[in-house]
């Protein structure tokens, strides 16, 4: 029995599986080199591989945590700039994850308390562009 698998075949079929599973996406100049995931896509994986969305929804993305230890982030880009006083909601937002304690939102100050997490600087700057930019997709 000879059976025909289409263009790409069984094993076309498993790569591309595979490639969209890494965070990136084809370039759309023609060449096959993978074009770089933008902050807002590296900072949406971090925010689900660094266990962000165990306590923190983000309701207007759809993103529900079902554990509600930490606020709701949701139109955060509004929200941190009435909290952050003289500072840019990037400021408040970068406090806000490498010092847990910084800013505490009223009503989640006592009990769990976020912790602090092993960080690059490049990963807190992807986690502010998505937190920032990205909640809203």
């Amino acid at each position: 029995m000879n059976i025909r698998r289409g263009l790409f075949g069984v094993t076309g079929v498993v790569v591309v599986l595979l490639l969209a599973g890494t965070g990136y996406a084809w370039s759309r100049d023609g060449t096959d080199e993978p074009a770089a995931a933008t902050d807002v896509e590296v900072g949406r994986e971090l925010f689900f591989s660094k266990g962000c969305a165990a306590c923190h929804d983000i309701a207007d993305a759809g993103i529900n945590a079902g554990f509600e230890a930490g606020p709701d982030l949701s139109n955060l880009a509004e929200t941190a700039v009435l909290r952050a006083g003289d500072q840019s909601a990037e400021s408040y937002v970068r406090a806000s994850i490498r010092s847990p304690d910084a800013y505490v939102v009223p009503g989640y100050g006592s009990g769990w308390g976020m912790p602090q997490l092993a960080l690059t600087s490049s990963e807190v700057e992807a986690l502010v562009a998505f937190l920032l930019d990205g909640t809203a997709r």
